[in-house]
């Protein structure tokens, strides 16, 4: 592996190994996509350097004139006109640049639509088809029983999204499951829900296409981490770690929102418009920050500041997505700068270069959301203490190499971060950690997790500031176990804290 390949990916390289990333290298993961869905599901793979091949027939047009102002892009690369397929592979290698070999991203203008088309999917260690179509999944299930390898199915609507794993191995993951034949009929059903006549026939709404990219950035994580699991995971001996029940993603719909779809169930889609007046701070620009900034800003927020004092190293770079082509900079000016191009100048961004003090500090404007992107304890603990002072909601986000935590405090909705996690105390022992150690420890890291718990607390912010329009804000812990087979788990709590957290709290239940 070439240094710079190695530099960019040392904190990916950490968790997986020497011996992992070899596996990795040698392997080929397809992905099978019929729509913009298929960016979110594809780039981890790109970002990690894992040999990556996409199929879509689907094509990049400029949007009808009712979208005005509706323009295709991945993180501020602008894709070219034409092929789906070929448009991301593109951006894809602008954004390694030189970093990772172009040759490791192939694209095709193709779809798997009958019998033989299955030789596209040749020499794939893991097949993801993220279509709806039932026929492009039972010719991926085709190859994938054939060749003895992976096929992970998946499928995203506006408000909803569900995935599924097939291996040889396993009895989990039925055939249906695998072949999801209701996603089918459901993407029908929301076109005619959420889509608006426009000169080029009917199409989803540009508030139903939000909902559903910001959905897409949720499950492509997870699937993203199942797809290596997969591929390090020695079978048979060690094949019950796969996963062998389905993920589901129901956007709005408390603690329920990693449930499947039921009859009746109501589909929540953004209406973007209620956020032009929203203002959010995030602390830290890392990648957090950026993935949780890249869907605020998808969401339609009018202002977006954040605080950071660092500087991006190459390390950085895979998966603080937004700083690409900048290293050496300033990440909260990147941030800022990257944030207001993507929403076409929409977005007020601001940098502030600035590290959190014990003592706290005064933000010189008001917000209607803190987001807590820090890689500490220490750091955080006085993010959740800044927001009971002010009265402001605070989304806790943290993406581990194993996993992710998102945690929400809402001022007379939920607990408080110290009552739902005991922020306090965890942050107090980091901080004589920090004291009594010069050096910090480097922990692993990859793109996907972050990716979807950037998303994933986005989504969450729009239930805290608009309580019941967008589901009721989830009181307690919602996180990701890699090591638990159902993986997804939203815990919930009872009770509220009161105003500034003055030490009285109704109805809480630890």
């Amino acid at each position: 592996m070439a240094n710079n390949q190695e530099a960019r990916l040392d904190r990916f390289l950490r968790g997986v190994g020497p011996e992992g990333f070899k596996k990795l290298e040698n392997s080929v993961v397809t992905v099978v996509m019929d729509s913009p869905v298929g960016m979110w599901y594809a780039f981890p793979f790109a970002a990690s350097g894992i040999p990556l091949r996409m199929i879509s027939t689907a094509q990049i047009e400029p949007p009808p004139e009712d979208f005005e102002g509706l323009k295709e892009n991945f993180i501020g690369i602008d894709l070219a006109q034409g092929n789906l397929a070929h448009a991301y592979a593109k951006a894809f290698r602008k954004f390694n640049g030189d970093n990772i070999p172009a040759n490791k991203i192939a694209s095709l203008n193709a779809n798997l639509g009958f019998n033989g088309t299955d030789m596209l999917l040749f020499a794939s260690s893991v097949v993801i088809d993220c279509t709806t179509s039932l026929q492009s999944k039972k010719i991926a299930l085709k190859y994938a029983r054939e060749t003895n390898s992976t096929l992970i199915s998946s499928a995203v609507v506006p408000g909803y999204s569900k995935a599924a794993l097939w291996h040889p191995e396993l009895d989990g993951a039925s055939i249906e499951q695998a072949l999801m034949p209701e996603m089918s009929l459901l993407e029908q059903q929301t076109l005619e829900m959420f889509g608006i006549e426009t000169s080029n026939g009917l199409q989803l709404s540009p508030n139903a296409q939000v909902t559903r990219e910001l959905i897409s950035m949720v499950m492509g994580g997870l699937v993203a981490e199942e797809a290596v699991r997969a591929i390090l995971t020695d079978i048979p001996d060690k094949s019950e770690e796969l996963l062998q029940t389905p993920l589901h993603y129901k956007f709005g719909h408390n603690s329920e929102i990693f449930h499947p779809l039921y009859s009746g169930d109501e589909l929540f889609v953004l209406e973007c418009e209620d956020f032009l007046e929203k203002a959010a701070l995030l602390y830290g620009a890392g990648s957090i920050g950026n993935m949780t900034g890249y869907s605020l800003v998808k969401m339609g927020f009018g202002r977006i500041a954040n605080l950071d004092s660092d500087i991006i190293e190459s390390t950085n770079i895979h998966r603080t997505i937004l700083f690409y082509g900048m290293e050496g900079k300033r990440k909260t000016h990147s941030l800022a700068k990257r944030l207001s191009a993507i929403s076409g100048g929409a977005t007020k961004t601001k940098a502030i270069m600035k590290k959190l003090k014990e003592e706290g500090w005064d933000p010189e404007e008001p917000y209607d959301v803190y987001v807590d992107g820090f890689d500490n304890f220490a750091a955080r603990m006085l993010v959740s203490q800044q927001g009971l002072k002010d009265d402001v909601v605070v989304a806790s986000l943290s993406g581990r190499f194993d996993g992710f935590n998102a945690d929400l405090y809402v001022p007379n909705h939920t607990i408080c971060l110290d009552c739902n996690i005991g922020i306090n105390e965890k942050g107090e022992s980091d901080r004589a950690k920090q004291r009594q150690s010069c050096g910090r420890e480097i922990t692993p890291q990859n793109t996907w997790m972050n990716q979807s718990v950037g998303a994933l607390g986005a989504l969450q912010i729009a239930s805290a500031l608009y309580p019941g329009k967008y589901g009721t804000p989830f009181n307690g812990m919602i996180f990701h176990d890699r090591h638990q087979k159902s993986r997804l788990f939203a815990n919930e709590k009872e009770g509220t804290c009161q105003q500034g957290h003055n030490g009285e709290i109704t109805h809480y239940d630890r």
